[in-house]
């Protein structure tokens, strides 16, 4: 709830997400279509809304104490951090090299499904 109002584009911004999404997959001009979503490059127009201040305080920063502590307490493994470290990774370097990504948005998909859900430790 608290992150939901980021991802409200101004009405600038959502006109060329629309656009963007019509052209994509080829949509009726007719058809209603509403956008969510948040950019790096359109700052200005989106009422100083960027990716990059939301990426940094939800994203990275707790995904990376995630690690100092789960390595500091050697107690349970690394494992799930390091498979979804490659999707993070992907994820990070699209979004502020501004990529267009193809098919590498695949191993988002694989890295994931890989990690466990759940870990048990034995008793």
């Amino acid at each position: 709830m608290y992150t939901v109002p980021m991802f409200m584009p101004s009405r600038a911004l959502e006109q060329i997400m629309e656009q963007s999404m019509r052209e994509l997959f080829d949509t009726d001009p007719n058809l209603f279509l509403q956008t969510y979503g948040i950019s790096i490059t359109y700052e200005y127009i989106n009422d100083g809304k960027s990716m990059l201040k939301f990426i940094l305080p939800y994203g990275v920063i707790p995904y990376c104490v995630s690690y100092v502590i789960i390595v500091a307490s050697m107690r349970r493994s690394i494992l799930p951090l390091v498979v979804l470290s490659v999707p993070v990774s992907i994820v990070t370097y699209g979004t502020i090299a501004d990529a267009n990504l193809g098919l590498a948005t695949l191993p988002l998909t694989g890295f994931v499904w890989l990690v466990p859900i759940v870990q048990v430790t034995s008793l």
